[in-house]
């Protein structure tokens, strides 16, 4: 028999009060339950949406100029320094060559925060009828020439930079419009701040194949021109138009029929001459013509050099109408970006390869 000794009995008294203590919880600390708060509903942002405007400009002269505006609503923070002015085509005379359905610049542009003009020239589109001018015999000329053009890219800037509370903005001329754009640029430089041309031409001799498109229509005889063109003609899409588009693309899939169509719309939603008919035409002054038989006989109609802002010369690779030397010419810009686009014409923004065309227009005036 083990005998256990007293101090051993003591310690085992003391841990068997050490394990009954620990057997026993404490009570519960108090638990407060508070409320969770009611989320207060924040209203979401509107969405940005593109608005549409189209607004006239009196002139001193009596007449009036249309101009039309694509804008994101709301405005983005910085739109003020991204304020851009189209100048349209002879073509497809009037701004409405930059709204063309499915192959909008304008709206192009103003998805990515651009605040974008164009202007009717007037004769074209929305704008009043084209100046009147006189000869020696006090027979009617044709009109708008390059200085009334000019003119009306003076007041179209003006207005926009009153509108936006920009101190300069962006052109984009196409065709003609490059030409109204250039000379534009170098009278205006501290309003211009950066050029973009389309199929443009300042001065050279036009091949072949585009003086049987553009130059002898204009001819009396090979080689000169008729002294006595009209005033305005009456034109329908599928025999000026397309028909140079046409032969230019020979037979070549750079468009899709939708975009033609669409093409074809805007044609005729610059003016109609008589919309109750069913053969529609359209009227169109002959003035600008002349600017281009003597820009296509090489002889300038400005003094290109003295173009100084940053420009992008944009051409298809099967544009008989634009000048390949162009950009040589542009001696007085320290900064010059030529894009040519492969298997495109004249109409390149409403062909296959309009994607390259609008995203290198945006690359330049971002300044990337």
């Amino acid at each position: 028999m083990r005998i256990f000794s007293l101090r051993s009995c003591l310690a085992i008294v003391a841990v068997a009060e050490l394990v009954l203590a620990g057997c026993v919880s404490n009570p519960p600390a108090e638990t407060k339950i508070v409320p969770a708060p009611i989320p207060v509903p924040v209203e979401a942002a509107p969405a940005a949406t593109l608005a549409r405007e189209i607004s006239t400009r009196s002139l001193a002269s009596g007449g009036s100029l249309a101009l039309h505006r694509v804008v994101l609503r709301p405005a983005t923070a910085s739109i003020e320094a991204r304020v851009v002015l189209l100048l349209h085509p002879i073509d497809i005379p009037g701004a409405e060559a930059f709204k063309v359905k499915g192959y909008s610049l304008m709206d192009y542009l103003a998805d990515r925060g651009y605040d974008v003009w164009a202007v009717d020239y007037r004769g074209y589109g929305r704008s009043s009828s084209a100046p009147e001018e006189f000869d020696s015999k006090h027979q009617r000329v044709p009109t708008p020439r390059l200085d009334d053009a000019l003119d009306d890219a003076r007041e179209a800037i003006a207005a926009v930079l009153s509108s936006t509370g920009a101190s300069s903005l962006s052109l984009v001329g196409y065709g003609y419009g490059g030409i109204v754009a250039g000379a534009t640029a170098e009278k205006m430089p501290d309003e211009v701040s950066r050029l973009v041309l389309y199929g443009t031409s300042f001065a050279f001799k036009i091949g072949k194949a585009g003086a049987q498109l553009a130059k002898q229509p204009l001819e009396s005889k090979p080689g000169v021109l008729n002294t006595k063109l009209p005033i305005e003609q009456s034109i329908d899409w599928e025999n000026s138009t397309l028909a140079l588009w046409e032969k230019m693309m020979a037979g070549r899939p750079l468009a899709e029929s939708e975009a033609i169509a669409a093409v074809a719309e805007a044609f005729y939603a610059t003016d109609y001459l008589d919309p109750t008919n069913d053969r529609r035409t359209l009227r169109r002054p002959t003035g600008p013509l002349l600017d281009m038989y003597r820009v296509w006989s090489n002889k300038p109609l400005f003094n290109v050099g003295k173009i100084k802002v940053p420009t992008l010369s944009v051409r298809g690779d099967l544009d008989v109408y634009a000048d390949p030397e162009l950009s040589k010419q542009l001696t007085g810009s320290k900064i010059v970006r030529e894009v040519v686009v492969r298997n495109a014409t004249h109409w390149m923004l409403y062909e296959k390869a309009h994607d390259q065309v609008f995203a290198e227009t945006d690359r330049f005036l971002a300044g990337r």
